[in-house]
């Protein structure tokens, strides 16, 4: 079972690079959104809602021969991953959600100022997505993702969170799911989190209480050993000669959710 890891708005796939350092022996890989340098948008495609960046995921996953995976994503990316599990059930073995949410409404300064190409807004998004051990290193990876996705994308990115809108339809989702959520987070405040793991069936919860919105930067070793647990959770089991059992034989978890910070 393949595990893809999906970034944030205005990020890269160097978002995960800390995490898949805690991923050795597991089949991960982090994969950029459409729009930035690795994924071009299809020619054919003319919407950039969140439904748009899930197909070209989806596409990916046909070229490259990937029937199912686990699907985690990091806000933006989260919301992916849930349009995908609602679009494509038979695709998603599991979902990792990472500080993201069932809606995520952009501050409307926020949006001019990147479609307007005011690069004060950069220095504002990287402040209130920190959180307070939110160090030097994990500002200076936030900068260079932005700078990489350039202003234009990264509207593009987050018009297509503010249009996001799946909070009625969390009860279809029957896979195993593990959410994340940053205590800190100003973006997606833990709320979202919660609200994540209460409607959809047997979802896990983690709360990182010193973190911002930036959980796979300052969480990485934490964050990756629950998404080693998602994964071996989703993949297909091992029957008596050692070989691996159609992913179909796969069942949601019944048991309910936990909560690292234990609030």
């Amino acid at each position: 079972m393949t595990l893809l890891l999906l970034h944030s708005a205005g990020a890269t796939t160097a978002l995960w690079d800390r995490v898949l350092e805690h991923l050795d022996g597991i089949p991960a890989f982090a994969w950029p959104l459409p729009g930035r340098a690795g994924a071009a948008w299809p020619d054919n495609e003319r919407e950039r809602d969140v439904a748009a960046y899930a197909r070209a995921i989806m596409a990916r996953m046909d070229g490259e021969g990937i029937e199912r995976a686990t699907i985690a994503g990091h806000s933006l990316g989260g919301a992916v991953a849930l349009q995908m599990a609602l679009a494509h059930s038979d695709r998603v073995a599991g979902l990792g959600l990472s500080c993201t949410g069932a809606r995520l409404r952009v501050l409307p300064h926020v949006l001019e100022g990147f479609a307007d190409g005011v690069r004060d807004v950069i220095d504002f998004w990287i402040n209130v997505q920190c959180g307070p051990a939110t160090g030097d290193r994990e500002r200076i990876v936030m900068r260079r993702m932005l700078e990489s996705a350039g202003m234009e994308q990264t509207w593009c990115d987050l018009r297509a969170c503010d249009g996001f809108d799946v909070m009625d339809r969390l009860p279809e989702i029957g896979v195993r799911t593990q959410v994340f959520g940053g205590g800190h987070d100003v973006v997606t405040p833990p709320k979202y989190a919660r609200y994540l793991a209460e409607r959809i069936s047997g979802a896990r919860l983690t709360i990182f209480p010193g973190a911002g919105h930036t959980a796979p930067l300052e969480h990485p070793e934490e964050m990756a050993g629950d998404l080693a647990v998602l994964w071996a959770a989703t993949a297909p089991p091992v029957d008596a000669s050692g070989r691996r059992r159609p992913s179909s034989a796969l069942r949601p978890p019944a048991t309910g959710r936990s909560d690292r910070s234990g609030c």
